[in-house]
């Protein structure tokens, strides 16, 4: 339980730090193309930036915790390959001694179809195997989706800032000529 609470602790700082680097960075570039903008529009930037920040973390949070599970799950893949073999190789360890025994087990009772089930016995084995797999295939969409997700965002607020900054500059510049006009 300790494991799962520091490991949560340290997904959120990861997560916070990746979303305060991505939203200062792109602060700063729209600073370095349109400065003054973020002094003057303060509050539209900040109606932008919030929310993005928020689905960032969020995102980086439940990335961060797909990448440390798929990890673990590996691992656990691995260890149980280990001790089982791998597809096609002698089952060797504790799954051998007990899969040795079941197949005498299956001979003895039910010598008529043992063929059968020593067969199913092994592809069940195997099928473990396949599921971890399945597993960490899903989990590779899964953070592919959340990095896309916060990718996306990042793209349309960035656009969006862009965008009003253009516009603030181009009207800041028609009003400048127009007073120059007046005079």
């Amino acid at each position: 339980m300790l494991s799962l609470i520091s490991s949560l602790v340290i997904w959120a700082i990861i997560a916070l730090i990746i979303s305060s680097v991505l939203v200062l960075l792109l602060l700063a570039v729209v600073h370095a193309l349109y400065p003054g903008y973020l002094q003057n529009a303060l509050l539209v930037t900040s109606a932008w930036v919030i929310p993005l920040f928020i689905v960032l973390l969020i995102q980086s949070f439940l990335c961060c915790g797909a990448i440390s599970f798929k990890g673990e799950l590996a691992a656990i893949g691995q260890n149980a390959q280990e001790v089982m073999g791998g597809p096609g190789d002698d089952v060797s360890g504790d799954a051998g001694f007990y899969l040795d025994r079941a197949e005498k087990l299956l001979d003895e009772n039910f010598p008529m179809a043992s063929g059968k089930l020593k067969e199913s016995l092994r592809q069940g084995m195997e099928a473990a195997d396949s599921f971890v797999s399945a597993i960490l295939m899903a989990l590779d969409g899964y953070i592919f989706r959340r990095i896309a997700w916060g990718i996306g965002m990042l793209v349309v607020v960035g656009g969006i800032l862009f965008f009003n900054a253009g516009k603030d500059r181009s009207q800041r510049e028609y009003l400048r000529r127009r007073s120059m006009m007046d005079l």
